[in-house]
């Protein structure tokens, strides 16, 4: 599969996602707000979206062959690049 491919596939994630999880921006925020009571200190929802990218850079250390971490690593920092316009 060529780069376009890859990415017209992480595209079409996003909506199936968000029919499961909801709008992105609203769903980090949660997630940041959840985060802050537990940490004691704020993070934002860009935040929320690095530290996911994080997770799946971490997930492909060790499973380098499971394409669902690259999909949703690429997803995760378009979000983030979208969170912060």
């Amino acid at each position: 599969m060529n780069p376009q491919e890859f990415l017209s596939e992480a595209s079409a994630i996003i909506g199936e996602r968000g029919l499961d999880y909801g709008g992105i921006e609203d769903n980090f925020e949660n997630v940041a707000r959840i985060a802050n009571a537990i940490l004691g200190r704020a993070l934002t929802a860009h935040d929320v979206a690095i530290i996911m990218a994080s997770v799946k850079l971490a997930r492909m250390r060790t499973s380098p062959a499971k394409r669902d971490n690259y999909l949703d690593c690429v997803n995760y920092l378009a979000f983030a690049a979208e969170i912060k316009k």
